[in-house]
């Protein structure tokens, strides 16, 4: 699948706004058009339904994100310990109500990035040391971690150069990212929940990421599936199209797509295991 010039996309999570996503250079990214200033981001995201803020959120979206979280949970610590055997300190930047922090063991050194108040309020709560920029901490990190967060960044070449510069030599980069190329998003087209635009503000697939990574000295290692993605967003865009049925047609919509990536690798989202090049 080549990258597309142009898509037409709304935002039907909150505004109804339309925008235009374009692949732009150096590294084929797609931008989302027009990107709201960045003082004026915060009301696409005043919801209660905007999960990733929020553990207490009503309703069967909220549930089934929840009960998906959890099971991610013990999958995400697996992934530190399998690809990072000398843990000392954790980052994790845009870590929400720092579930993920939370779940990992108390002998690690844990630090969270978030700028939402509600979501860094609750992360505090339960004893995380939660900051809210990069710029706050100056320590260098065994493992960063971003599930989910960098489509939400608006300087991604600024970002991924301070990140570079808080991992040790041997660390670990983590990146999540939704996967435009993926079965479900050429199915669903615009109505692709991945896209959520414009809370996301950038667009990636692994060509992409691997431009972005190696322009900064940094090698992408591994890449891994997220495979429940695949029916959460199908659930989210059925109901942007306002199917009935919609369990049964996100149940079979994530199915297909999870088993076309066996073959092609295009999950619905990706895991990015990265580490420094440090060659001279």
């Amino acid at each position: 699948m080549k990258t597309p010039k142009s898509i037409q996309v709304k935002d039907h999570f909150l505004s109804k706004e339309n925008f235009t996503l374009k692949a732009v250079p150096p590294y084929g990214i797609l931008k989302t058009l027009p990107q709201p200033e960045q003082e004026k981001i915060g009301r696409y995201y005043e919801s209660e339904e905007y999960l990733s803020h929020d553990d207490s959120a009503p309703g069967l979206f909220a549930r089934i994100y929840r009960t998906i979280k959890s099971i991610n949970l013990n999958r995400k610590e697996r992934i530190l310990n399998t690809y990072q055997h000398q843990i000392h300190n954790v980052l994790d930047v845009g870590c929400g109500t720092g579930d993920f922090l939370d779940h990992l063991p108390k002998a690690y050194q844990k630090t969270g990035i978030e700028i939402n108040p509600k979501a860094a309020g609750i992360a505090s709560k339960k004893g995380l040391h939660i900051i809210k920029s990069i710029e706050e901490t100056e320590t260098q990190y065994d493992v960063i971690t971003l599930w989910h967060v960098l489509e939400h960044l608006y300087e991604p070449d600024e970002t991924i150069a301070k990140l570079r510069e808080r991992l040790t030599d041997h660390g670990t980069l983590i990146i999540a990212l939704p996967n435009y190329k993926s079965w479900d998003a050429k199915y669903y087209g615009p109505e692709w929940a991945g896209y959520d635009v414009p809370r996301h503000l950038w667009h990636y697939d692994k060509s992409s990421v691997q431009n972005l990574c190696m322009a900064h000295k940094l090698n992408v290692v591994k890449i891994l599936p997220m495979y429940f993605d695949a029916y959460y967003v199908s659930l989210l865009s059925e109901k942007y199209r306002k199917n009935s049925l919609t369990t049964l047609r996100a149940t079979i919509t994530g199915s297909i797509s999870n088993l076309n990536s066996l073959f092609d690798g295009e999950c619905s989202s990706l895991i990015y295991i990265i580490r420094k090049n440090t060659n001279k």
